[in-house]
């Protein structure tokens, strides 16, 4: 067996997990040495082929001992609604429904010394939960496949490892992590919450009565979102909202811009909707969707910098250098309308009109 024909067989073996990643690196290392000893005719044997490394979900380690792979299931009692609580420790968790009756945990652990993990995914009064010994892992991650429209509430905490949901529809979804990203997709619920530090969270094509996002240091990335209200909040990162219909938001930074894009908002959501948006020593823009005129009324303040809007039919309620209260003629007779109350420091507002 030719060298290449070696080394397409040992990843083969790691995609079908017959063996680790540590086997498979040591495996490899092992075939590349015997390779030293081949002639220069043998080597240059018909053209290489590039090979193909898939990312790992789990952290590669490098100290030896590799990981174990677990999984457990259970099913869901018929026309029943059950919370579940999820919790992974320095490695990924991806979360998506499917059309079936049991919830599927497929994941993947590095234990610490002697440590008896004890995994089971266990049901008491009604209510799932991963049960292990989380101080008996060095890191454990997992895949998680839950019945549609079975689970009314989730929690899933991680640390330092990044936490993805897709297509969840529950009445509350509550994700913390720290060290690491959030991305939501696809979710629908009455009441969401995504917390992590010194990482993004993204989220996309959600909807939801409530959704609170928050962290540090990170970029929010929200598009199409229908929300009745919403708090997002970071530090030292932009805050990003498109094509995202909210009726009463807050957005927080600092030392960072706020850009709000209204115009791929379809028009039938276009109601009165109020925004809220503070940062530091940064702009705030916000553009208005082309294809449809919405009256507003604009409450900007800034300390060294200047509020612009494009239109020029607005009534002036106040102003001055730094400070515009105005609102189109429109805005008391039309009940479909929006209010921003925009604050900075150090930086400009700027509101893109239909005009």
């Amino acid at each position: 067996m030719s060298i290449k024909e070696q080394k397409r067989k040992v990843l083969k073996m790691l995609e079908d997990e017959v063996i680790t990643q540590e086997q498979a690196l040591d495996l490899l290392e092992m075939i590349a040495r015997e390779g030293d000893f081949e002639t220069v005719d043998e080597i240059k044997d018909g053209p290489m082929e590039p090979i193909d490394f898939a990312i790992p979900r789990e952290p590669f380690d490098f100290f030896g001992g590799g990981h174990q792979l677990f999984s457990v299931a259970q099913k869901v009692k018929e026309n029943a609604f059950s919370p579940i609580t999820l919790k992974g420790k320095n490695s990924k968790i991806a979360v998506t429904s499917y059309s079936g009756d049991e919830i599927i945990i497929k994941g993947w652990y590095k234990t610490t010394r002697n440590s008896n993990l004890m995994i089971r995914l266990e049901e008491l009064d009604g209510r799932y939960f991963l049960d292990y010994n989380y101080h008996g892992v060095r890191y454990l991650g997992f895949d998680v496949y839950i019945p549609e429209t079975m689970i009314p509430a989730m929690m899933i905490e991680n640390s330092n490892a990044t936490v993805e949901i897709r297509n969840i529809e529950a009445s509350e979804i509550i994700v913390a992590t720290k060290n690491a990203s959030i991305d939501l997709h696809a979710c629908e619920s009455k009441r969401i919450l995504a917390t992590t530090k010194n990482s993004h969270i993204h989220v996309r094509k959600i909807k939801s009565d409530f959704i609170e996002l928050s962290t540090t240091n990170a970029k929010l990335k929200v598009k199409e979102v229908l929300s009745n209200e919403a708090d997002f909040r970071t530090t030292n990162a932009t805050i990003d909202i498109q094509d995202s219909y909210i009726e009463n938001s807050l957005l927080e930074t600092k030392n960072a811009q706020i850009w709000l894009d209204f115009n791929g908002v379809a028009v039938e959501y276009l109601r009165k909707a109020q925004i809220e948006a503070r940062t530091t020593n940064a702009n705030i823009e916000c553009v208005l969707p082309e294809y449809k005129r919405i009256p507003y009324r604009i409450s900007g303040t800034t300390r060294r910098g200047n509020v612009v809007t494009d239109s020029d039919n607005l009534i002036i309620l106040a102003q001055d250098k730094g400070y515009l209260v105005a609102q189109s003629p429109e805005y008391e007779k039309d009940a479909n309308n929006l209010t921003f109350n925009f604050q900075t420091t150090n930086g400009s507002i700027r509101i893109r009109d239909f005009s």
